[in-house]
């Protein structure tokens, strides 16, 4: 009789893991896939980041990326140092690439070349 208890007791706190277990599964899934997105000029103005100009930075050739059926549009700078350097700068998941920006003159003083991009 006791062992049956104990048996019973176990499974329902596996049940209550098992259940615990989905339900944090199905709630940060929705956290990571559905975020809100922004545009440039909505991420800027939230962010209250600088233009490139006021870091220091040439003005941005507008560049875009082909893939899978997407258009991914960003900023290449181009480095006048030629520090033999390139960097690739990617913003978090609910930001654009003003998000980035912020880390672009830490590269850019040393001669690198930039591409940030959406």
């Amino acid at each position: 009789m006791k062992r049956r208890k104990l048996l019973m007791a176990l499974l329902i706190i596996d049940l209550l893991v098992i259940v615990a277990y989905l339900g944090g599964s199905w709630y940060f899934s929705g956290i990571l896939l559905a975020f809100p997105h922004a545009t440039l000029a909505e991420d800027q103005a939230r962010t209250d980041l600088p233009e490139p100009a006021e870091l220091g930075l040439p003005a941005p050739e507008n560049v875009t990326i082909a893939a899978a059926g997407e258009t991914l549009a960003g900023w290449y700078f181009e480095n006048e140092l030629n520090g033999d350097c390139g960097m690739l700068l990617l913003h978090g998941r609910s930001s654009t690439r003003y998000g980035a920006l912020r880390f672009a003159p830490l590269f850019w003083d040393r001669g690198c070349d930039l591409l940030l991009f959406d």
